[in-house]
């Protein structure tokens, strides 16, 4: 059977699966990757020496350190990417019936609100 969210807003709907597939990524592998980027860009080490020292420092849980902030950040950039990605597309396929310029604009539109939501103020 197939799980429906009926009676529920388009909007509210994309909310909910932007911030479950942003989560999901990064708990998958974002986290990690993320760690270890960081460790580089902080130091004179390079990808694999920077991981060696994360994993010597806590074990493989060390790469998913910071966790619980990052997937509220998470959840709040796919929500916000989501939205703003499917309504373009949405409007843009009406106004032009084409599937690749909807999809290059909801990218953009997404990407805009994520880089706009992660400026410091």
């Amino acid at each position: 059977g197939e799980v429906r969210l009926c009676g529920v807003n388009p909007m509210v709907k994309n909310l909910a699966r932007g911030a479950f597939l942003r989560v999901a990524s990064d708990l998958t592998g974002g986290t990690p990757l993320e760690t270890v980027k960081c460790r580089v860009t902080l130091s004179k080490d390079n990808a694999l020496q920077s991981l060696r020292n994360i994993l010597d420092e806590g074990g493989i849980a060390n790469l998913w350190a910071g966790t619980p902030a990052r997937t509220v950040e998470g959840a709040l950039l796919g929500a916000a990417f989501l939205v703003g990605s499917a309504s373009t597309k949405n409007q843009v396929m009406k106004l032009t019936g084409s599937k690749t310029l909807s999809s290059l604009s909801g990218g953009v539109v997404g990407g805009v609100i994520q880089a706009v939501v992660m400026t410091p103020a």
